[in-house]
């Protein structure tokens, strides 16, 4: 099942979502929290949590530029390799968030491609997608995504999975 987890940016979706992974079993993927103003991976599988976020100068092939924006691909790298290792032995997985970089082949795009190409295993997992309020339609159809629920709250994730 794929469920699209959609609000407002800022509006709490990662915070419900790291509250609702802590009590749950089997389930794995890339939350991204802000600390401090800055943006992090939190890989839910290692549980380990890494700045994204640079400000220094680096080569433009080490960049991924979006707005004001300036990630580290090596660190996406991290993330994509953390969410597909978990994606290998859990039965839930998040991503937080799609949107304009993997609409350019960047972020979680190709983590996100791989679950999405792997369409027998995905029958018996339960991918939770975040996606700014806004983009859901923009990123579905990039993506081929035809078929899943939408909800606004960890609450409403919490009801279709029990």
């Amino acid at each position: 099942m794929v469920i699209i987890f959609t609000g407002p940016i800022g509006s709490g979706k990662t915070t419900q979502l790291e509250e609702w992974v802590k009590t749950r079993k089997n389930i794995a993927g890339i939350l991204m929290p802000v600390l401090e103003g800055e943006r992090h991976l939190y890989s839910i599988y290692s549980r380990k949590l890494v700045p994204v976020e640079i400000h220094e100068e680096l080569s433009s092939d080490e960049i991924i530029k979006i707005g004001k924006f300036n990630f580290s691909k090596r660190v996406f790298d991290w993330g994509n390799k953390e969410i597909l290792s978990g994606f290998e032995e859990n039965n839930a997985i998040i991503i937080d968030e799609i949107g304009p970089l993997e609409l350019e082949k960047a972020g979680f795009y190709y983590s996100l491609k791989h679950i999405l190409d792997n369409r027998d295993k995905l029958r018996n997992i339960n991918l939770i997608l975040v996606i700014r309020e806004g983009m859901v339609e923009q990123v579905t159809k990039y993506f081929n995504i035809d078929e899943y629920s939408s909800v606004s709250s960890a609450g409403e994730i919490k009801s279709l999975l029990n």
